[in-house]
C-alpha cells in the first residue's frame, strides 16, 4: 500500500467515525436510559426528504417557573419531571442541574425565548401508510397522547413511540 493509499484510508476512516458517532449518543441512550412517558400535543408535517413525521410538543416543556424568566433565549436549561401514572409531570425548569432523586429526572432543553424544547425529542417518523390512521386517532382524543421516551443519566432524551389510545406508531412496546 502506497503512502497515498494510506492518506485516503485515513480520510475515509475518520468520515466512517465520524458518521458513526452520529447516532452513538441515541443508542446509548436507548440502551441504557430509564422508561419516561410524556403527555403530548402532537403535529403531522410532512418533510419532502424524509417524509411524514409528527413534531411533537409536551406538557413538560410548555410549565412556566419563575426561573424562566431569567433565561437568555438558546439557554441550555434542565427540565426536571417527576414520575407520575400515566405520564411524568414537570417539577421545574432551571440553568443548572439539579441533585438526582429517586423519583424524578432531569432532561437536556433549550430555551427558546418563551417555552423549552426537549432536546432531540421533538420529531417521531410515521410510515406513509399509517399516517391517516394516526390523524385520525390523534383527531378522536383532540390531539392529546403519550410519548414513551428513554432517559439516561446524562439527561439526553430518546423518543421510542407515540401512543393514542391503543394504538402504537414508533417502535413496538
Amino acid at each position: 500500500m502506497t503512502v497515498r493509499h494510506l492518506g485516503i484510508a485515513v480520510v475515509i476512516g475518520v468520515q466512517l467515525l465520524a458518521l458513526a458517532a452520529i447516532p452513538a449518543r441515541s443508542v446509548r441512550t436507548r440502551a441504557v436510559g430509564q422508561d419516561v412517558a410524556l403527555w403530548t400535543a402532537p403535529v403531522d408535517p410532512y418533510d419532502v426528504l424524509s417524509g411524514y413525521y409528527v413534531t411533537l410538543t409536551y406538557e413538560a416543556e410548555s410549565a412556566v417557573t419563575s426561573d424562566t424568566r431569567k433565561f437568555e433565549k438558546h439557554d441550555d436549561v434542565w427540565v426536571t419531571i417527576r414520575r407520575g401514572e400515566p405520564a411524568w409531570t414537570q417539577v421545574s425548569v432551571r440553568k443548572e442541574r439539579p441533585a438526582a432523586s429517586p423519583d424524578e429526572l432531569s432532561l437536556r432543553a433549550r430555551w427558546n425565548g418563551w417555552r423549552v424544547e426537549i432536546a432531540n425529542a421533538g420529531r417521531l417518523y410515521i410510515p406513509e401508510d399509517e399516517r391517516d390512521r394516526a390523524s385520525k386517532l390523534l383527531g378522536d382524543v383532540r390531539g392529546r397522547a403519550l410519548v414513551d421516551l428513554k432517559v439516561d443519566a446524562d439527561g439526553d432524551v430518546s423518543v421510542l413511540r407515540l401512543r393514542v389510545g391503543d394504538a402504537t406508531f414508533g417502535e413496538p412496546r
